[in-house]
């Protein structure tokens, strides 16, 4: 750090050649004298660091020249412009603390900013995916509509066609030309009522060829195949532009999007060598104001004291003049005077003496609060430094995390999709199951339904056999009665036992072939 010249009086011509390397060429003078308090005005890519590196050049150039004016006392005037040129740049100093916090400030409302405008981008960015998508289904529904319709419109050709050409044969082989001369209708000609339309009673009916009718059908087949594909190619269009705008802005979205990164990954530390050049040119170009101020200084206070000097000298002549007529008469009283004067110039010493012990005490104390300030700057700097880079380490923290949850949230939706599949598998057995239980339900409803039958059966051979029992037992109660005919009536009885053990047996053999087959 360079010091300025603080002594114009005992070196006023060698201020640019004591300091070569302060005061480069290529260091204009940025500030004139026109304008004494206009502060600095330069762009840096870290604003914070610049601050920070002017506030110590400052606090440091300030000591330098405390302890320049220190090591070099001058007269009581320069101390004065000392104590100034002290509080003008302490106002600077506190001036340029005050920027650093609405910096900071700005900064951290330019993070929040440029973090809600990345979401921003991000949201757009997924709702003109969706657009394009359902863009991009559209336009494949459309080629498919459009590839239907052309292969129904060749199918109905190709009917017509073949039509065509056996209405052809037909004609030649019979050698009718008009369709009402045929035996029976065509295919592609309409059943009516009575033979004639509605429109049409009273009136000729107007006869049309098989080839004319074949044209007619193909040429309306065309307009309207025309007319899809027409449909199709302006829709087409349509979505093409759709797709270009989309296109453009996705990639104009991609571009915010990279800058955001860069400026998301760019590092917030200490600037590059043209910051630090460009401050080492700001504080020259102060030093040189500050230097050109205190020259202004000095000459005004020149001049004053010689034109003072130049009074006084002219005073003086004039009194000795006429003291010279005067003098002789009082001598001693001159003498007494002088001796006054001489004690009067002694006490004045003293006290200046004095006054000059006082500033130099203060001066001292107001270099050691500088050297405090300069410690206490240096140590914040130091302090937002390594905040900057906790910040920065947070955000790289936070990128990498973001990256993780990307790749969690992709493999979630890998993992979401399998399962949908698992699951539509899953649902069509739960169907085939239940279809399979609602076909069992219907099987035991059916035997349900068979073994009714079945005990309705029973009970009405059961009916039909207490009918015979007790048939059976009239009858031998009458052959008991009556004893007539005993051997006839075993016999009969016999019979009729052999008779209702056979029905038994029978009825018995279809109640169980019955159960079999129903159980079957």
């Amino acid at each position: 750090m360079s010091h300025p010249n603080t002594h114009p009086s005992s070196h006023p011509s060698s201020h640019q050649s004591s300091h070569p390397s302060s005061h480069p060429n290529t260091h204009p003078n940025t500030h004139p004298s026109s304008h004494p308090n206009t502060p600095l005005k330069l762009t840096f890519n870290s604003p914070r660091a610049w601050l920070f590196r002017l506030v110590q050049s400052v606090a440091v150039w300030v000591a330098d020249v405390e302890a320049t004016q220190a090591t070099h006392p001058t007269h009581c005037t320069e101390a004065t412009e000392a104590t100034e040129t002290e509080k003008r740049l302490r106002a600077q100093v506190t001036g340029l603390e005050q920027q650093l916090r609405g910096t900071e400030a700005r900064v951290r409302y330019s993070e929040i900013a440029r973090e809600t405008e990345k979401k921003r981008h991000e949201e757009e960015v997924c709702r003109l995916d969706a657009e394009l998508a359902n863009v991009s289904r559209g336009i494949k529904g459309s080629l498919y509509a459009k590839d239907q319709v052309a292969v129904e419109c060749r199918q109905w050709r190709r009917k017509f066609e073949d039509l065509e050409d056996q209405q052809q044969q037909e004609q030649q082989q019979q050698g009718l030309n008009l369709v009402r001369e045929m035996k029976g209708r065509s295919r592609w000609a309409p059943a009516k009522k009575y033979g004639v339309g509605k429109r049409e009673r009273g009136q000729q009916k107007k006869a049309f060829t098989a080839i004319a009718q074949v044209a007619i059908v193909n040429a309306a087949w065309e307009s309207k195949l025309v007319k899809f594909e027409s449909e199709a190619r302006d829709y087409v269009a349509r979505t093409d532009d759709q797709l270009r705008s989309l296109h453009g802005a996705a990639t104009a979205l991609s571009d915010q999007n990279a800058c955001l990164q860069q400026q998301v990954n760019a590092n917030h530390g200490i600037t590059h060598e043209l910051a630090q050049q460009q401050v080492k040119d700001a504080v020259a170009s102060t030093m040189l104001f500050a230097d050109h101020k205190h020259e202004e200084a000095v000459k005004e206070l020149k001049q004053a004291h010689s034109e003072e000097l130049m009074a006084v000298k002219a005073g003086h002549e004039k009194e000795s003049m006429k003291a010279t007529s005067t003098v002789k008469a009082e001598a001693d009283t001159a003498r007494t005077q002088q001796r006054e004067a001489a004690e009067r110039a002694a006490k004045e010493e003293s006290r200046l003496k004095k006054e000059l012990g006082a500033q130099e005490a203060q001066l001292g104390e107001l270099q050691a609060a500088n050297a405090k300030t300069v410690g206490e700057l240096q140590a914040a700097n130091a302090h937002m430094l390594g905040q900057l880079q906790a910040k920065e380490e947070e955000l790289n923290e936070a990128i990498e995390e973001i990256r993780s949850q990307r790749e969690a949230r992709n493999e979630l939706w890998e993992r979401y999709t399998r399962l949908r599949f698992d699951f539509d598998d899953l649902e069509k057995e739960r169907n085939d199951l239940v279809h399979s239980v609602q076909g069992l339900d219907e099987a035991v409803d059916d035997m349900a339904r068979d073994g009714e039958r079945l005990i309705q059966r029973v009970e009405i051979l059961e009916g039909e056999n207490r009918v015979l029992h007790e048939n059976l037992t009239e009858l031998v109660r009458t052959s008991v009665l009556t004893g007539i005919d005993l051997q006839q009536s075993r016999r009969r009885a016999d019979n009729l036992q052999q008779q209702v053990a056979t029905l038994e047996t029978a009825d018995l053999t279809a109640a169980v072939s019955g159960m079999g087959v129903g159980a079957e």
